[in-house]
């Protein structure tokens, strides 16, 4: 199996069918397994990923809260694919992006690719230089520091903000 999507999901009754719509329609293109974590929800985000997931999907259930880093702790060491990668379950994370990282880190021969998104729709804010991120530019991609050897794409969003000289 070539990737292992790891989704986090709490409370994202609203968001299930469009969360697995995206992922669907952005990973036709290959072989991949779907995990979805469900950290506790009290809506009806579990039925709602039941009568709608496919035979890509699994669904871990936690009984309540653990938090985020757990649940994405769980997806990974579930994880069958070569490569892992991990977004957030409220769409802020835009699942076409995935196969632009896998291409990333083919051709380039990385065992890490992460990038930063500058649009979020959640009013977060993070300063980012615009040395890093040149104006225009909607990604920049980075390699951290490899860690083991498991191969991850991580997509992290920021949102970008202008900042004063002097």
């Amino acid at each position: 199996m070539k990737l292992s999507l790891v989704i986090p999901i709490m409370n994202e009754e609203d968001n299930v069918e469009p969360l697995l719509d995206a992922v669907y329609g952005a990973l036709k293109a290959y072989d991949y397994e779907l995990i979805l974590v469900d950290d506790g929800s009290t809506d009806s985000t579990i039925e709602r990923v039941k009568a709608l997931s496919n035979e890509r999907t699994k669904l871990i259930i936690f009984n309540r809260n653990f938090g985020q880093t757990t649940a994405m702790a769980a997806g990974i060491e579930a994880a069958r694919g070569e490569l892992i990668a991990t977004i957030d379950g409220d769409l802020q994370n835009d699942p076409t992006d995935i196969p632009m990282m896998i291409e990333k880190l083919e051709s380039e021969g990385w065992d890490v690719v992460a990038g930063r998104r500058l649009r979020r729709q959640d009013g977060r804010c993070t300063a980012i230089s615009t040395t890093y991120l040149p104006e225009g530019e909607d990604w920049k991609w980075y390699v951290p520091p490899v860690l083991g050897n498991n191969r991850y794409l991580w997509l992290t969003w920021e949102k970008k903000s202008k900042q004063k000289d002097g």
